[in-house]
């Protein structure tokens, strides 16, 4: 998803949803090993920055709540974070992740 949002900035928003399924399998002695799934779910949040509106500060990795994080910024002054999880996500911590990736942005003051 794309959003032009009102304060300049463009925002990308993407989901995924990745299941690694293992199919179950006969083992010798005829015994049937049944297989296995494990799930992993990442949110990728995108802010092209608006530069006359906001300032940039340095984005930080690390684990918050759930998730995660992984961030990076770019020179022409792009914020990617990427917040991977095994649990499920919710629209709560789609908004969470959208928040925190305005915490990496300071609003500049007006020349009076």
């Amino acid at each position: 998803m794309k959003l032009v949002l009102y304060d300049g900035n463009v925002m990308r928003v993407t989901g995924l949803e990745r299941i690694k399924a293992r199919m179950g399998r006969w083992k010798r002695k005829g015994r049937w090993k049944p297989g296995s799934n494990a799930s992993r779910n990442e949110l990728r949040v995108a802010v092209t920055v608006n530069r006359e509106a906001y300032d940039v500060q340095p984005v930080q990795a690390g684990q918050a709540g759930k998730f995660l994080i992984d961030g990076r910024e770019s020179d022409d002054g792009r914020i990617v974070l990427t917040a991977i999880t095994d649990a499920a996500i919710n629209e709560a911590d789609v908004l969470w992740v959208l928040r925190l990736a305005y915490y990496y942005l300071k609003p500049r003051q007006a020349a009076a």
